[in-house]
């Protein structure tokens, strides 16, 4: 009788397998997973302009977020039609890829090994795009940044003074507070 399972370095080279065990179906479908965000990394890569134009990659729930040295080289309307691919804009400094929740996880995962990339959480890449900033552009976003953590408090105290405002002019409760 011949098991469904087999040893990941059967099919896989030995520095991806590390000798698990896993179903043969769930092997063919991981490989040909692989197989595609291996050609998406490919294609991405091209299109951004060469690993030489890439200077930092991560992404967060939907979005595979890359900062390029020269965002010019990059083929937004290009990258638009990669497969899988549902967006692309430039946010800042960044090229943000719209591949959806889980997807990206994945893609980001062959795309940053494809290209030698080192693991980068957002705030480090956030960082590597704020170095390419100049001073002025430095000192406004982090006025905005400021301005961001604070918003919630200044919207919330708003909205209360205006519920202040209307309701101190309803005559049932002036009624009450005479």
């Amino acid at each position: 009788m011949r098991s469904n399972f087999v040893r990941l370095s059967d099919e896989m080279p030995e520095s991806k397998a590390n000798g698990r065990y896993i179903n043969k179906e769930e092997s063919t479908m991981d490989a040909n997973k692989r197989q595609r965000y291996e050609k998406i990394s490919v294609e991405l890569t091209k299109l951004v302009g060469g690993r030489e134009n890439i200077q930092g990659v991560a992404h967060c729930a939907t979005r595979l977020r890359i900062v390029l040295n020269d965002n010019e080289l990059a083929d937004l309307k290009a990258i638009e039609d990669v497969d899988l691919a549902k967006g692309v804009f430039v946010a800042g400094d960044q090229v943000q890829i719209i591949f959806g929740a889980g997807l990206v996880n994945d893609v980001y995962e062959v795309f940053a090994e494809h290209n030698n990339m080192k693991n980068m959480s957002l705030s480090d890449l956030k960082t590597v795009a704020n170095k390419k900033m100049n001073p002025l552009q430095r000192i406004i976003k982090a006025l905005s940044d400021v301005f961001v953590d604070i918003m919630p408090g200044i919207l919330a105290a708003a909205l209360l003074t205006g519920l202040s405002g209307v309701l101190g002019n309803i005559e049932f409760v002036q009624a009450d507070l005479s």
